[in-house]
């Protein structure tokens, strides 16, 4: 069969491609770590002005592809345009005193661009990356002919190549270790799919696995949050345990018998990722194991003998007041489906069970959240004010939590519109606009931020 010459051209570039396959490169892989990474102070994100360190602000971003990207980027907008009275008497934007975010999914795209590129984030991020046709450049990247020979290597997944395009395009070289020494300080959270647990890019995880994070593109960590199974594979990450010295927690040790479920689940989980004889990790969305991001703090608290010594182990131990800010681009189901009499596609199980699994968990997330955060207060003020460890005002501690979530926007037909926005890597600019419309609608409403910045006030020195 004659071919045209357009066909003649593409069939001798498909074959040089496949020539020079020897040339295909695989990732950069992660490096054993010799040492342990210490404890450092951070460094401010750029162009945050000041920081009290007896305010401690945690965030979390929960998943949900660009859709929990645009409305996590949205209440960053937002909290610019809300002033907080710090311990200290002085006024900040809340944003400057955010030192913490933990994100899963989307909602980590949003938190590491922003740890890494402060406030130029706003004015870069919404072209480079939320109102940019993303999916059409990860197709293009895939099917390039270039991309073949390296994907015939059985090391090198769609996946890996799908990185190599975030690190050029949003995070420019930056690896892991950047966003464990900055302020805000960014969690993320993947999920190893073999030991079905939650695995994040923390010190004393990676410390934990021996994995040196600075050998970890950035890029990296924030794609195997957001890999969904089926639709990307996981991301396969060697570990090192027990090269580098690490000893773990005392109260790790000690966990194994605590009477809290929570914290003797937690010791035992960084256990399973210590044996040496399973040295691979393949992780997939975050999503799967914590959708909120929330599970991570939970996780912070648990690896210590109490929310004090968790505040002392991460550089936090002056804090006075804290506020979580959890952030929620909840998934919904179309319920039009429920007036059909058909039976719902492959696609639409898929989505569904998707949507039933991370809501009921989130709700049980929240749940946890609300009943810890009084409990964290009157352990705080217990501890400071015992005898041996007095310290002036040892009783002035108070923790305020903040929900922001779509199924709190007032307007129920507005309601109905965000559930249906999908959770995919490219939206329409009206859907992206909605999204962040009702992120700033949430913060400038929200009782519980302005109960918190009320009581601030109040208890400032005047």
């Amino acid at each position: 069969m004659k071919t045209s010459g357009l066909s003649r051209l593409t069939f001798s570039a498909a074959a040089a491609a496949m020539v020079l396959g020897a040339c295909g490169t695989t990732p950069t892989r992660e490096q054993p770590l010799r040492t342990v990474v210490p404890l450092t102070a951070p460094v401010l994100a750029p162009g945050v002005d000041a920081n009290s360190d007896k305010l401690f602000v945690v965030v979390t971003f929960s998943g949900g592809g660009k859709r929990a990207a645009a409305f996590s980027y949205g209440v960053l907008e937002a909290l610019r345009d809300v002033k907080v009275t710090t311990p200290d008497g002085e006024q900040h934007t809340l944003l400057d005193e955010v030192d913490l975010i933990s994100a899963v999914s989307g909602g980590a795209f949003t938190a590491a661009y922003y740890a890494m590129n402060g406030k130029e984030t706003f004015d870069s991020y919404a072209p480079r990356f939320l109102n940019h046709d993303t999916e059409k450049d990860l197709w293009n990247k895939i099917l390039r002919p270039s991309s073949w020979p390296r994907l015939a290597k059985t090391l090198v997944s769609r996946s890996d190549l799908e990185v190599e395009y975030f690190d050029q395009e949003l995070f420019n070289g930056a690896t892991v270790y950047d966003i464990m020494t900055r302020s805000p300080r960014v969690i993320i959270t993947a999920t190893d799919l073999v030991r079905a647990k939650p695995f994040t890019y923390t010190r004393e995880q990676l410390n934990g696995i021996c994995v040196d994070p600075k050998s970890i593109p950035l890029a990296r960590a924030v794609f195997s949050s957001a890999a969904t199974p089926i639709y990307f594979a996981p991301l396969v990450m060697r570990t090192f345990a027990g090269d580098c010295g690490y000893q773990p927690p005392a109260s790790v040790l000690d966990g194994e018998s605590a009477d809290d479920a929570y914290r003797r689940e937690r010791a035992e989980r960084l256990q399973t990722f210590l044996d040496p004889k399973y040295p691979f990790l393949h992780l997939a969305d975050g999503a799967l194991a914590d959708n909120l991001g929330a599970r991570a703090i939970l996780d912070e608290v648990a690896l210590g003998d109490n929310v004090t010594d968790a505040l002392r182990r991460n550089g936090y131990s002056r804090a006075r007041r804290m506020l979580f800010i959890v952030v929620d681009a909840r998934t919904g189901f179309d319920r039009k489906y429920a007036r059909r009499p058909e039976p719902l596609g492959i696609k639409k199980v898929m989505d569904a069970v998707v949507s039933v699994t991370f809501n009921r968990y989130s709700f049980e997330t929240m749940n946890l959240m609300r009943a810890r955060v009084k409990r964290w207060e009157n352990e705080v003020r217990t501890t400071r004010c015992q005898t041996s460890l007095a310290i002036p005002d040892c009783d002035k501690f108070d923790v305020d939590l903040v929900e922001l979530s779509f199924d709190r926007v007032r307007d129920a037909g507005e309601r109905e519109y965000l559930d249906r926005v999908p959770t995919t890597f490219t939206l329409s600019s009206e859907q992206i606009i909605r999204v962040r419309r009702a992120a700033h609608l949430l913060v400038d409403e929200s009782p519980e931020l302005r109960t918190f910045l009320e009581e601030s006030a109040r208890a400032a020195p005047k």
